[in-house]
């Protein structure tokens, strides 16, 4: 639950970002959600003008994201079954999983890649080099690096960590991951939290300006 002085905090948060990035939609959207006590963030109704865009990918992540729906439980047959569908469709990638997490999520993965499919398979990582090393060792495809980048997450997780070294650490774990011929996916984890945009800018930035 918010506190009443985190909810005048949010709020008068909000007023800044309505004032610097919002459209009338956006604004009327997000007043509505509020007197619903619903406080998405402010980013997802920003007025920016996208650049046109001529080709599509598609990054499937249901034998993933997916599995960790309450509930839900894939087998490996059930996986397997899932993204031969899925390239059948013409899924172009295929987020199969998270290796580093366990023994049987590893089978799966080199499973996956055994199959030949056209879609390309990628697996999940958290932003450390054991995890990039086990992705690797799969045989799979790319890498999704996931790797917290919100105030929140910098001062309470990464113990302070400066927005600088933040942006090293990036690079560096980008580097090492392109280093096994990967192709990576760099995963800014509680983006919409992170109250500085310039800064989420310069993240994605320095991850595109170090993959191919």
């Amino acid at each position: 639950m918010l506190t009443q002085l985190n909810r005048v905090r949010v709020r008068g948060r909000l007023e800044e970002l309505k004032e610097k990035y919002l459209d009338e939609f956006g604004e009327t959207t997000l007043r509505r959600l509020s007197r619903e006590g619903i406080l998405p963030s402010p980013y997802n109704f920003a007025a920016f003008n996208p650049p046109s865009i001529d080709e599509y990918i598609v990054h499937d992540s249901t034998l993933r994201e997916g599995e960790q729906t309450p509930g839900v439980f894939f087998s490996i047959e059930d996986k397997l079954e899932i993204a031969k569908k899925l390239d059948e469709m013409g899924i172009q990638q295929i987020e199969s999983g998270f290796p580093a997490a366990s023994e049987k999520q590893r089978k799966c993965i080199e499973a996956l890649v055994n199959m030949n499919l056209d879609a390309q398979i990628s697996a999940f990582a958290r932003a450390i080099p054991g995890d990039i090393d086990v992705v690797a060792d799969t045989g799979a495809d790319g890498i999704v690096v996931s790797f917290s980048v919100s105030h929140y997450h910098r001062k309470y997780k990464f113990k302070g960590m400066s927005e600088e070294d933040y942006l090293n650490k990036l690079a560096d774990i980008i580097s090492y991951a392109d280093d096994y011929g990967l192709f990576v996916i760099y995963s800014a984890e509680d983006s919409t939290r992170e109250k500085d945009l310039g800064f989420l800018k310069k993240a994605f930035k320095t991850a595109e300006s170090l993959t191919p």
